[in-house]
């Protein structure tokens, strides 16, 4: 088992590498420009903030967990979600752009992860 430096590096890492790649895609391939240029500076802030904190969250907790607790859903439902994400815009995909919807409610996406990681360690220690 890694040491707690080490754990917590790599949920650094897979935060960051999460966060980036997730507002790479929006900015650069799907043209996203924030919340608009009519709002005031403190909306501007807290929405960057928003879509920057969520995304690092997502992919630094389930990796947290999956070297802490050995718990392997919470990473896969990550990958899953922020993979559709990319997916999403290939030929065939949603109508609805899924990116948008994931910046916006991933609260819910990681109190869903959050429950399925706690049911599994439930199993697992039964």
């Amino acid at each position: 088992m890694p040491s707690l430096n080490s754990r917590l590096t790599f949920a650094v890492a897979g935060g960051v590498l999460n966060t980036v790649l997730l507002n790479w895609w929006l900015i650069s391939i799907l043209g996203g420009s924030g919340p608009g240029p009519q709002t005031t500076i403190a909306t501007q802030i807290g929405a960057w903030s928003y879509w920057i904190i969520g995304p690092f969250l997502l992919g630094a907790i389930p990796i947290y967990l999956y070297f802490e607790y050995h718990l392997v859903t919470a990473p896969l439902l990550t990958i899953l979600l922020s993979g559709y994400c990319f997916a999403d815009r290939l030929p065939g995909g949603s109508m609805e752009d899924f990116t948008a919807f994931y910046f916006g409610v991933w609260p819910f996406f990681l109190a869903v992860i959050g429950v399925i990681a706690a049911a599994e360690y439930y199993v697992r220690m039964r």
